[in-house]
């Protein structure tokens, strides 16, 4: 398995647990900031194991993945309420 294609699968699953983290705030700017510490907090640590590929790099493999599985999560979740 080539490195973006686990990375990929990686932050699908982050974005599935930061979407129900997500749902567990009633206050939408908390949600949002959570998921957005959830990414980051990720990042820092990819970047310090990953340090040969460049930041742009792991940006277009994995912010796009976490953003638009999170927001799916989320919304469903929400809707269910």
């Amino acid at each position: 398995m080539k490195l973006s294609q686990m990375l990929t699968l990686a932050y699908t699953g982050l974005g599935i647990v930061a979407g129900y983290i997500s749902n567990a705030f009633e206050n939408r700017a908390v949600a949002i900031l959570s998921a957005f510490l959830i990414y980051m907090i990720t990042y820092v640590l990819l970047l310090k194991i990953i340090s040969y590929k460049k930041r742009s790099w792991l940006v277009s493999n994995t912010l796009i993945t976490f953003i638009l599985v999170w927001l799916v999560v989320w919304i469903f979740l929400f809707n269910t309420r």
